[in-house]
């Protein structure tokens, strides 16, 4: 091991001391990722959101969850992944068009594929 040789007196005697430099000392500490996920709903969305209705506002909010980093990308609004977080695939074709309308979300259907949602706010 490196380090700076020396001494010390203790007691009146002299003690060969040697410093060394431990890495972990000066280690970046670990960024604790949380398991936990979580949405930036702000008081503008909040108004718009007023009068939708509660599976407007879980779809509004699973979007902002997946999106939190990029919020403007494109979200494929699957039937299974909806049903996680309790939206039946009817609630969800009546949901869309309310946050369409409001402006909050883009819609793009393409068949009968699931629509592809783009958070617009």
């Amino acid at each position: 091991m490196k380090g700076d040789a020396g001494y010390a007196i203790r007691n009146g005697k002299r003690i060969d001391t040697v410093n060394v430099y431990d890495p972990l000392d000066h280690a970046k500490p670990k960024v604790r990722r949380s398991k936990e996920h979580f949405a930036r709903l702000t008081k503008e969305r909040q108004k718009l959101l007023a009068g939708a209705s509660g599976a407007a506002w879980a779809i509004y909010s699973y979007l902002l969850t997946v999106n939190w980093l990029d919020l403007h990308r494109p979200v494929k609004l699957t039937n299974q992944a909806l049903a996680e977080i309790g939206v039946s695939p009817d609630a969800k074709l009546r949901a869309l068009p309310q946050l369409e309308r409001v402006g909050l979300i883009k819609v793009k259907i393409v068949g009968r594929q699931a629509p592809i949602v783009t958070p617009l706010k």
